[in-house]
């Protein structure tokens, strides 16, 4: 039997996420759980295309549910909205990127 691997240095960058609501559960853009490890979301949008009635359950744009994970960068991100880079606010903290900027319009997903 093969010991148990972490996730370790993922990144998902300049992405977009949308339309994740589910009405009957509990539903979330992107959810880092245990064995996540030094992980990097930055750039991405996380949005609706569309209204969504509210629900009883909750909703998650970014979860990171790992106790024992550490070194997470959580950046950039646009979120709401309903279109890529359209959300009301950005993450706090943060430099809205030059128009034009040519590192939006592509998305990469690394898993080492």
């Amino acid at each position: 039997m093969t010991a148990a691997q972490r996730n370790s240095g993922n990144s998902v960058s300049n992405c977009n996420i949308f339309n994740f609501y589910v009405a009957t559960i509990i539903a979330t853009g992107m959810r880092l759980q245990s064995g996540t490890t030094d992980g990097t979301i930055t750039g991405n949008s996380f949005y609706q295309t569309a209204s969504r009635a509210a629900v009883a359950n909750t909703d998650y744009v970014i979860m990171l549910n790992n106790a024992s994970g550490n070194n997470f960068t959580v950046t950039r991100n646009f979120i709401g909205g309903d279109s890529a880079q359209r959300a009301h606010r950005r993450q706090p903290d943060d430099v809205h990127p030059p128009e034009g900027d040519p590192t939006l319009n592509s998305c990469a997903a690394a898993f080492p």
